[in-house]
């Protein structure tokens, strides 16, 4: 087991056992994305802290499989005008399992964290959970947490501490069997979503 720590763009590409990933991407350096999480990536990472003012914080990419993350910390600062940012952005991957994390992503255009087929459809996400969230987006990213196209996707046990362009909580009609449960909603906080229609929802 080991740990990286970068001031680059970290990118995994094959089987891990990693205790600590941590990447700051500083105010003024290239845009790019914090950590990479890629095709032929699979195993075991104990922690991802990723502060940011450059773009994303985590991808979940196509291949990525069998992956779980005890926990990460993502803080995104700022970003380059005209840059899109989530603080994690789930493009493909199966069977990866978050169990607990804090993110801010306060300069965010899109969400805090957002599970959607990404460019080019490589792989529909499948069972890509985030469990024992803690969200605090404050800025004015258009979704808190965003579950678009994806198969037993999503967020349990989640804590939203701040509400996210009254777009806290989106459900995509692409998602089959949507995972969603809650800790807390703070006074305010609204689900933009109806839960009848997302039977396991």
């Amino acid at each position: 087991m080991n740990d990286i720590t970068s001031d680059k763009t970290v990118k995994l590409t094959s089987p891990v056992d990693i205790g600590v990933i941590r990447v700051t991407l500083a105010a003024g350096t290239k845009p790019a994305d914090a950590v990479l999480l890629q095709n032929g990536c699979t195993g075991h990472i104990r922690s991802i802290v990723v502060e940011t003012w450059v773009g994303d914080g985590i991808h979940i990419n196509a291949g990525c499989h069998d992956l779980e993350i005890d926990n990460i910390h993502v803080v995104c600062y700022d970003k380059p005008a005209g840059k899109h940012q989530d603080g994690v952005q789930v493009m493909g991957g199966k069977g990866v399992h978050v169990h607990a994390g804090f993110i801010s992503a306060l300069s965010a255009n899109n969400s805090q964290a957002m599970i959607h087929t990404g460019a080019g459809g490589q792989q529909v996400p499948e069972d890509v959970i985030f469990d024992n969230l803690t969200v605090d987006p404050r800025g004015a990213g258009s979704y808190g947490l965003s579950n678009g196209e994806g198969i037993a996707c999503g967020f349990t046990n989640i804590t939203m501490l701040s509400r996210s362009n009254n777009h806290d909580l989106y459900q995509g009609l692409g998602t089959k069997n949507p995972q969603w449960s809650f800790v807390s909603l703070p006074p305010g906080v609204r689900s933009n979503f109806d839960r009848s229609q997302y039977p396991g929802g």
